[in-house]
C-alpha cells in the first residue's frame, strides 16, 4: 500500500511539473510564437491530408496536406524530409520538415523534426519562421497527430 501511495504521489508531482514548467516559462507577450496543431490521415505512403489550427503569429485554421519527399530507414528508425502545406482563411503557408521517426518495429511511431517556413500566400506571403515538431503516427489506421512550436515573423 505504501509503495502504491508513493507511486501515485510521484506521478502527481510529475504531472504538476509537466504543466507548471511550460506555463511558467511561457511569454504571453511573444507575438512571434507560432503553435500549429495537426491531424492527418495517410492515403498513401507519401501523402496525407487533414486539418490544422494555428495560433499567435498565425491565427488560422483549415486544411493540411503532407508530402513525404524522402524516407530512409536505418535500423529501428528512419530519417525523413517532408513538406506540410496549410491552407486557412487568410492564405496558405508551407513548411519543410527534416526529422527522425521510430521505432519502426512498432505500429506506433514518434516523429521529431525541425521545420522551416518555405513559402506563403495571402496574409502569409512574407511569413518566416522555424521550430520543432513532435508527432505520433499510428500505422494501424494511418493517422498522425502532431504539434509544431516555434517562431513566426
Amino acid at each position: 500500500m505504501r509503495t502504491r501511495t508513493s507511486l501515485i504521489a510521484t506521478l502527481l508531482t510529475l504531472a504538476v511539473v509537466a504543466v507548471a514548467v511550460p506555463l511558467a516559462t511561457a511569454r504571453p507577450a511573444n507575438d512571434n510564437r507560432l503553435v500549429i496543431g495537426i491531424k492527418l490521415t495517410f492515403d498513401s505512403s507519401t501523402h496525407a491530408s487533414g486539418s490544422f489550427a494555428a495560433c499567435c503569429a498565425v491565427n488560422d485554421a483549415g486544411s493540411a496536406q503532407a508530402n513525404i519527399l524522402s524516407y530512409t530507414p536505418s535500423g529501428d528508425h528512419a530519417t525523413f524530409k517532408a513538406t506540410n502545406t496549410y491552407t486557412g482563411h487568410n492564405g496558405t503557408f508551407e513548411i519543410l520538415l527534416t526529422g527522425v521517426t521510430g521505432p519502426l518495429t512498432s505500429p506506433i511511431h514518434i516523429a521529431r523534426a525541425h521545420w522551416t517556413v518555405i513559402s506563403g500566400t495571402g496574409a502569409y506571403t512574407n511569413l518566416h519562421g522555424d521550430g520543432r515538431l513532435t508527432a505520433v503516427t499510428d500505422d494501424t489506421n494511418g493517422s498522425l497527430a502532431g504539434i509544431a512550436t516555434g517562431e513566426g515573423r
